[in-house]
């Protein structure tokens, strides 16, 4: 039997409403009279949107753009295909659609996409938050997004709706001729599809929480800037530190351990929420009878001495302690760092011993010191 087979009659609990959303989100069928508005807003974005969807180079006439909406039209009353745009307080501010569904198996693909005035507003996740739950209550059982690896604003939507980051398919697809991989994520009517909070923290001194793309040049400032500073004391980097795709892989990478609990990297953020002054993280986290992390950190050569990494070192153990339920924090230095050893006995923790050849520092195997702090309520 094929991925559509059964009568459509069978198929008709499965079809969507034509209008849902909340307060604000509304989730609208697409229709061959939303030609004129669809298609100037495409239109208006196309140089923005061209780069991850490559559909945008077959509607470059408002005729091009009705043919595909009448595709559409006939896509839904053959139960292929459901296409909706969404609105935000009552502003046209994007689409979102399902694909390849599959009635035998009640699974079906998620694609999106927004305009680029309503993007970084948290719109399009809670859009896709929307969408997936309705079809998970008409009784589908799975659903899928895939993205360009590249893709990492697009791709950190799943992930911070609790979507399982399944893998990367090579070569998956073709845009403007050129072969790309695929990211896909995954999530199944069992799962709890809502947006996961992230840690967030400001007083003022700093503000400390997890990067996003937009942040990717002003990290690349802060280390470029501390170059010489950071060398001596942190890990041998990678050839392309500096680099944009480097730093959307990491970030992308520590998001998706964050929501998983094995790491938390946080950067140091001056008060105007832009400028990148440091870097704090617990890596390593061990569960079960351990219940241990690593912590690490850097700071900016400007901002030493004013309390910041402290201050920022007591907050982490405290969430790493209360929320995360861990028992042992460690932290390590090279032996003539004193400043960090300042910090680490203010904020109490102990000395462990020395231990030789610990780290690759570059290009050689450093001595570090050992400190723990132990979590005394637990």
């Amino acid at each position: 039997m094929g991925e559509n087979s059964g009568s459509n009659l069978e198929k008709l609990k499965f079809v969507p409403p034509e209008l849902f959303g909340d307060n604000e989100i509304s989730i609208k069928r697409l229709k061959a009279c939303d030609a004129q508005k669809s298609f100037e807003m495409i239109d208006r974005y196309r140089h923005e949107l061209r780069t991850f969807l490559p559909w945008i180079d077959f509607t470059n006439t408002l005729e091009e753009q009705k043919k595909s909406l009448f595709k559409f039209e006939a896509e839904w009353e053959e139960k292929i295909a459901f296409h909706f745009y969404i609105e935000f307080q009552g502003q046209y501010v994007g689409g979102i659609g399902a694909h390849n569904i599959d009635f035998n198996n009640l699974t079906f693909e998620i694609g999106y996409m927004l305009f680029p005035p309503f993007w970084k507003k948290g719109i399009i996740q809670r859009a896709v938050a929307l969408f997936t739950n309705e079809f998970f209550k008409l009784g589908y059982l799975r659903s899928e997004i895939r993205c360009d690896s590249k893709n990492i604003v697009s791709a950190l939507v799943p992930l911070r709706l609790g979507f399982t980051f399944e893998g990367t398919r090579r070569s998956d697809i073709a845009i403007s001729k050129i072969r790309r991989d695929t990211m896909v994520f995954s999530a199944l009517s069992t799962d709890q599809i809502e947006i996961k909070k992230t840690f967030f923290h400001k007083d003022h001194l700093f503000i400390m929480r997890q990067a996003g793309p937009s942040d990717i040049p002003n990290i690349i400032a802060c280390y470029k800037k501390n170059d010489a500073h950071f060398r001596p004391f942190i890990p041998t980097v990678p050839v392309h530190f500096f680099d944009q795709q480097f730093w959307s892989n990491k970030i992308f990478k520590e998001l998706q351990e964050g929501l998983l609990g094995n790491s938390l990297g946080l950067f140091l953020f001056a008060l105007d929420n832009k400028t990148v002054i440091g870097k704090i993280t617990l890596s390593n986290i061990i569960k079960g009878a351990r219940q241990a992390a690593n912590l690490g950190y850097h700071i900016d050569e400007d901002c030493q001495g004013q309390g910041i990494v402290s201050s920022a070192v007591k907050i982490i153990c405290h969430h790493a302690f209360i929320k995360m339920g861990l028992h042992c924090i460690e932290a390590g230095f090279v032996p003539h760092n004193k400043k960090s050893e300042r910090v680490l006995e203010k904020c109490g923790f102990q000395k462990c011993g020395n231990f030789p050849n610990y780290i690759l520092i570059n290009g050689k195997w450093e001595e570090h010191v050992i400190y723990q702090l132990i979590n005394k309520e637990n």
